[in-house]
């Protein structure tokens, strides 16, 4: 009897917590929809307006819908296929130089046991919390003519993200 008991117990235990883990898992579904759906539903409606209307942002519907018009103008006038271009160009090279020295250097701290090797994996992370020292950064590009160009910009951004690349490839080594 005692056991009959303990099992139909059990039994409505993992019901409760089967409902519990599925309402759990639609509350967090339905907060990501909109963190993320918000703004992109109120980008696209201000982006579907005339000039006049899309001056104050609102989710007021457009009068008119203009979406395709205000598209081809960004392309056309606005050289919006140049600039993703640009940005492949600047965006591709800086991950990739990310990803090498990051990667290296995470096996190499991952791996290491020696309190230097410590000591300077602790020095290469503390750009995580500390900002980038923007100004002297652009100015050491200028003495090396690097600045405005896009071998420049590749270069500040590897450095200025290469402290929390090597901290997330290390603790996936590790």
């Amino acid at each position: 009897m005692t056991h009959t008991n303990s099992f139909r117990r059990q039994r409505l235990i993992s019901r409760r917590s089967a409902w519990t883990n599925g309402a759990r898992l639609f509350l967090l579904w339905g907060f990501t929809a909109l963190v993320v759906g918000g703004p992109l539903y109120v980008a696209v409606l201000t982006a579907s307006k005339p000039t006049a209307e899309a001056r104050t942002v609102n989710i007021n519907p457009p009068t008119s819908f203009v979406l395709l018009d205000n598209v081809a103008t960004v392309l056309d006038q606005g050289n919006g296929v140049q600039g993703f271009f640009n940005s492949l160009l600047i965006t591709v090279p800086a991950i990739t130089l990310l990803l090498l020295f990051g990667s290296l250097a995470a096996w190499v701290f991952a791996r290491g046991r020696s309190r230097t090797l410590n000591a300077v994996y602790y020095a290469a992370i503390s750009g995580v919390m500390l900002p980038p020292a923007i100004v002297s950064t652009l100015q050491v590009l200028s003495v090396l003519g690097l600045s405005g160009s896009r071998i420049g910009l590749i270069l500040f951004y590897t450095g200025t993200q290469l402290s929390i690349s090597i901290f997330l490839m290390t603790g996936f080594v590790k």
